[in-house]
Formats: C-alpha cells, structure tokens, sequence
C-alpha cells in the first residue's frame, strides 16, 4: 500500500492536481493571491484526483501543462486544457496583445526581435514605435 502511495504521488498528472489545489486553497502559498484573492477555485469533483484524473488524463501528455482557457474562470473541465510551455506562457494577464495578438507571436511572424522591441517599448511612447525602430535597424 505504501508502495501504490508514493507511487501515486510521485506522478507529474497527480502533483499538477496536487498544486491546483495549492494553489487555490493555501493561504502560504505564494501564488494564493492570484487564485482564491481572485476567486478562482477548482470543480468541486476535484477535491479527489480521482475525478481530476477521470477528467483530463485522456488528453494528457508529459511534455503540456495544464490553461485554464478563460483565466478570469475556474479549473474545471470546460475551461482546462493541456497545452504547451509557449502556449500557457501566452495565456497570461500580463500578455503584450499587438494587433490582436500576442506580440510575441507577432514579432515571431514578422522576424523582428522581441527583446528588443520589449526594451525600446520603454523609452518610446509605443510599442509601434519601438517596432518602427527595431525594423529599420534590422534593415540597416
């Protein structure tokens, strides 16, 4: 029985429930404030991993982390998905959006660099401008 516990345990699918749950319900925990300050809570079916695993282990692979689709939501079937690093790191409320995008996305498309662009967007008004400017000096 010991054995079947750690085993358990140890599981990357049960410790990303494990630190949902952290997440929302633990005072110390450094990121409370962002979920339960917020109001974000979990589906009341995963309070036990076996309703989490019963939920999202079909799409399930080691190399994606869980989103919540509508980060303003809770986690709960409807509004989680399993995705990539890239993907969660864009879902975010601190997201440059730029033409209705990500503006990393953007840069990415357009081969411009973003770091660049995310240092210029402080010393000029816009981030158009700093985009103006990073493209003529690429081109120069």
């Amino acid at each position: 029985c010991k054995d079947i516990s750690k085993k358990i345990t140890s599981n990357r699918l049960y410790r990303i429930w494990w630190n949902i749950k952290t997440r929302c319900n633990n005072k110390n925990h450094d990121r409370y404030n962002d979920y339960w300050g917020r109001w974000i809570k979990y589906d009341i079916k995963w309070k036990t991993f076996e309703w989490f695993y019963n939920d999202m282990s079909i799409w399930y692979k080691k190399e994606l982390e869980i989103d919540r689709i509508d980060n303003d939501s809770d986690y709960c079937k409807e509004n989680c998905r399993w995705v990539t690093r890239k993907v969660n790191s864009l879902n975010k409320r601190n997201t440059i959006l730029y033409k209705w995008e990500p503006l990393i996305i953007f840069c990415e498309r357009e081969w411009i660099n973003y770091t660049s662009v995310m240092t210029r967007r402080y010393r000029w008004n816009t981030i158009d401008d700093a985009i103006k400017l990073q493209i003529k000096y690429q081109n120069t």
